[in-house]
């Protein structure tokens, strides 16, 4: 899970539309049917991601 953590952090950060907060405390990662991630944080924001299986 750790390695899968910091590779989804890596791919994010290297997106042009994405902003992530320093020390951001990841609470749950939701994978869904089909290729989507919902991430929720301990600040209670959530994040969708499309196709990150494929990107990985």
């Amino acid at each position: 899970m750790e390695i899968l953590v910091k590779t989804l952090v890596n791919h994010l950060q290297s997106l042009p539309n994405v902003e992530l907060k320093v020390n951001q405390t990841i609470k749950e990662i939701q994978f869904q049917e089909n290729t989507q991630i919902e991430i929720s944080t301990q600040s209670n924001e959530k994040y969708h991601i499309d196709h990150l299986i494929s990107a990985l």
